[in-house]
């Protein structure tokens, strides 16, 4: 991503090594031990544009080439406001890109997010304590390491809207395949990890394939009730999330990969790692690290993971008594994301599924359109009996109005089709069904009208909204 078209990518690379800008292995390795210092607090973007150093692309982002850690180039770029996904902060992130790019087929080049840890930045993946610079280097792949607007992000919403941002800027520049996008990160680098992934469903957009925890946190919430006073006022910060647990608890749920209970396990009414049924996740604990809430919350998020069927690896070990992103073994990690398959542009697994939903998005097959304000929704799709073109969507929670593409569930729209749901919480959602080809002849809930429904010729979709108070209903419809 050389900031001009992806297709000249290997000239800069030509460009980079005639000027001596990418050092040898050797000179790289001087270079790692001195690459260590954090760069953290909020981008200075309007420092670093009068700085000089810096090139100016057309949509005004600033990028300038560093020395490369791994024989790779290596980029940094910041984003201003606006650009950066975010109104009145910039972001930052590095980016390394094979030497021989243009020599890679795109379907072979993956894209490895890294994700730092609490209070330093994204330089964090450049020092000796990771090799993901060489097994990326050594396997042809990108590596992305974003900063997240500040270093202490938490994955909260903002940092991630500007990682979304990241990513769109660097699927202007460059070919890669996104279908094989992987996250790695460590302590709270971990839950950005899992929450990225868990947040973002979409199969026609930026997907996971798989994701490494090293060590990483689970619940900010319980991080925040069992750390420090001053890690308790960091996370109250308006640039994390603004308050505490207690007066903005819907800014640290969003965000979680699961709520740990008064039991140490993971509360299953708000365990939204269950979205990641067809993710890779990989558990990296070391039983020696003297974190001990983290581990306790990676238990409880081993347990629950292993309870749902996930594809899953668990390394429980006993390493040095350190709290260090050197205890993983990057190596073993990264051979097991890429052993399975990526999901590719469609959920592998299908019903029974169950969702959660922090904001109106596409999730697998279905599209949340509507929810609660402030509220995580939840809702589980099941598939009927075979050959009874027949789905349920229950024990809906915060859901005010779902989509569903029933055709990608193997369902007919030509033929009677019908569903079952309920609420849990009393709200009453409208289901839209997508691509419904005429205007029904009948539609009945529990043999009576609906409490609405309306269908829109021009985009071919039927919402109904079976009751007015969420309780149990059979709605049939006949085309």
């Amino acid at each position: 991503m050389n900031l001009i078209p992806a297709s000249t990518a290997l000239a800069l690379c030509a460009t980079l090594l005639a000027g001596g800008l990418v050092p040898g292995r050797a000179a790289a390795q001087g270079f790692a031990a001195a690459y260590t210092q954090p760069n953290t607090g909020p981008v200075p973007f309007a420092q670093a544009a009068a700085s000089g150093a810096y090139s100016i692309t057309p949509e005004g982002a600033l990028w300038r080439v560093l020395p490369s850690v791994s024989g790779d180039p290596l980029l940094e770029v910041l984003l201003p406001p606006g650009v950066s996904g975010h109104p009145t902060l910039a972001e930052r992130f590095k980016l390394q890109f094979p030497l021989n790019i243009g020599k890679i087929p795109v379907a072979r080049r993956a894209m490895v997010l890294g994700f730092h840890h609490f209070g330093v930045s994204e330089q964090a993946l450049f020092n000796p304590n990771t090799k993901l610079p060489m097994i990326c280097q050594q396997r042809g792949w990108l590596l992305l390491a974003p900063f997240g607007l500040v270093d202490t992000n938490f994955a909260n919403e903002p940092s991630q809207r500007a990682l979304e941002a990241v990513l769109a800027f660097v699927d202007k520049y460059f070919d890669w395949n996104t279908e094989r996008i992987y996250a790695v990160g460590f302590s709270m680098g971990g839950l950005n990890a899992l929450s990225f992934g868990l947040r973002h469903q979409d199969p026609g957009s930026y997907r996971l394939a798989g994701l490494v925890s090293h060590v990483g946190t689970v619940d900010p919430i319980y991080a925040y009730n069992t750390g420090p006073l001053n890690l308790q006022l960091l996370m109250q910060n308006p640039l994390v999330f603004g308050g505490t647990p207690t007066s903005v608890p819907f800014n640290y749920e969003r965000v979680t990969a699961g709520r740990i209970n008064a039991g140490n396990a993971i509360d299953v009414n708000l365990a939204p790692s269950a979205n990641l049924l067809d993710t890779r996740v990989y558990l990296s604990i070391n039983q020696n690290d003297p974190e001990t809430g983290l581990k306790t919350q990676n238990d409880a998020l081993a347990s629950y993971l292993s309870s749902k069927g996930l594809d899953l690896l668990v390394n429980k070990y006993s390493g040095p008594v350190l709290h260090s992103w050197s205890t993983l073994d990057d190596v073993a990690a990264c051979n097991w994301l890429e052993s399975g398959l990526a999901p590719g542009a469609a959920p592998i697994n299908g019903p029974p599924v169950e969702i959660f939903a922090d904001r109106p998005a596409r999730y697998r097959f279905t599209e949340v359109r509507a929810l609660s304000p402030a509220r995580v929704a939840r809702y589980s799709v099941v598939l009927g009996s075979a050959g009874s073109n027949s789905f349920g969507v229950l024990g809906t929670r915060n859901l005010l109005e779902l989509a569903l593409d029933v055709g990608q569930l193997g369902l007919q729209t030509g033929q009677t089709l019908s569903f079952t749901t309920w609420s849990t919480d009393g709200t009453a959602p409208t289901f839209v069904i997508e691509d419904f080809p005429q205007t029904p002849s009948s539609i009945q809930v529990n043999g009576l009208a609906p409490a609405s429904w309306a269908y829109d010729p021009a985009s071919k979709e039927l919402a109904i909204r079976p009751t007015s108070n969420g309780a149990f209903a059979t709605v049939v419809i006949a085309p």
